[in-house]
């Protein structure tokens, strides 16, 4: 499948080929974590089977913007005396910034990593009589 015939949705559910590539069309600001930016929001509105339905009841009944406004950019996690973690901004809209993204996306990878080489590996190598390494 090439680039131009992928479509949004399609490169999450791609079992073939390049997986791992970047799509300007849809993927929008400068650092890696807006490969991430549509799987984000996909797996937050499918969640479970009723959260998506919970989700709009709630952004109906508080008056919400049912949009999400990533803000894009090389930009320090603290800017001007102020953090750029996610708010509602005065039209109701949750804002995010990139740079908040990658930030979640850092934390959240180290320590994956962190379990995976200090606590998974060294059971499953347990298990299978291989050598632990300490």
């Amino acid at each position: 499948m090439d680039e131009e015939h992928l479509t949004k949705r399609d490169w999450i559910y791609q079992i073939k080929g390049i997986i791992n590539h970047h799509l300007p069309k849809y993927q929008k600001g400068n650092q890696p974590v807006r490969v991430v930016h549509n799987v984000i929001l996909y797996m937050f509105v499918h969640a479970n089977s009723a959260f998506h339905q919970r989700l709009i009841e709630a952004v109906l009944s508080l008056g919400m913007n049912s949009q999400v406004d990533i803000n894009y950019g090389d930009v320090p996690l603290k800017l001007n005396g102020k953090f750029l973690t996610p708010n509602i901004g005065s039209d109701k809209k949750l804002i995010i910034h990139e740079t908040f993204l990658s930030y979640c996306w850092a934390m959240t990878y180290s320590i994956l990593v962190l379990y995976v080489e200090t606590i998974k590996h060294p059971y499953l190598n347990k298990i299978a009589g291989r050598e632990v390494k300490k």
